[in-house]
């Protein structure tokens, strides 16, 4: 049958078998059901996505956060919270419950996940390369507040060239790069598909951009970009920061030190 006891859920969702089980039952359950599974992972989500069984039982939790209203989840965003959400964002289970949190809950609510991962510029640009993290910097793209989206594409811009050129070709961070050419506001977009023509341009220093794996889809995106626009490529020029848009950092964020001059 598709009634399972709280008390029984936890031991169904650690293991191969119990998670495939649950989470079958979850697609066919009414909303008291699956409530009922939700009670029954409270108090075991950091578990969840960080313990030895966090293989089998994050993904039981992903789904009770996808089907079932914020309201009764709020379990789940408080033990969230409850530790360091840069580290979080980092692990391989941790980032998908995060993921699923921002995509979900409401705006108001997920302030409190994303501002964290945004207030220390140096720490953000780490996730943006990291294996795991780079998943959540791309979900605060689509889903974050314009601000939000600010922070991240300022933080790009900061970069000096060099870092900048290889934040293109690297296997997470460009993905971030193309998220926030898609999703940022009308300005930051143009200040980032002008810096990677511009970087694109002095490339002889470094090795090529536009043939390396992850590059050519960056280059491509910031193509793409112009061409929704009816514009060709502009004379390259350099790109500090977008230092004019509002809402580039958050009150109270340590400010970041300035770009490296024009080469």
């Amino acid at each position: 049958g598709l009634q399972i006891a709280p008390e029984d859920v936890w031991a169904e969702a650690i293991t191969a078998e119990g998670t495939k089980r649950l989470q079958n039952m979850l697609d066919e359950m009414s909303d008291e059901q699956k409530r009922q599974v939700a009670k029954g992972l409270e108090g075991h989500v950091h578990e969840a996505w960080s313990g030895k069984e966090a293989q089998y039982a994050n993904f039981v939790l992903q789904k009770v956060i996808v089907q079932l209203p914020p309201k009764d989840n709020e379990f789940v965003f408080r033990e969230m919270l409850a530790h360091d959400v840069v580290t979080t964002a980092m692990n391989k289970y941790g980032c998908r419950i995060l993921q699923r949190l921002i995509e979900h809950f409401v705006e108001v609510d997920t302030r409190k996940l994303i501002e964290p991962l945004l207030r220390d510029q140096e720490k953000l640009a780490g996730l943006m390369f990291d294996r795991f993290g780079n998943f959540v910097v791309q979900c605060v793209l689509e889903h974050g507040a314009s601000e939000h989206r600010a922070i991240i594409g300022n933080v790009l811009l900061e970069l000096i060239d060099e870092d900048f050129a290889e934040a293109i070709k690297h296997k997470n961070c460009s993905h971030v790069i193309q998220r926030a050419i898609f999703y940022c506001q009308e300005a930051l977009q143009r200040a980032l598909v002008e810096r990677v023509e511009y970087v694109c341009a002095i490339c002889h220093r470094w090795p090529p951009i536009k043939k390396s794996q992850y590059g050519s889809f960056v280059v491509t995106e910031a193509k793409s970009w112009r061409h929704k626009r009816g514009e060709v490529k502009q004379v390259p020029r350099k790109v500090l920061v977008a230092e004019h848009l509002p809402g580039s950092v958050l009150p109270g964020a340590a400010p970041t030190p300035p770009p490296s001059a024009p080469c």
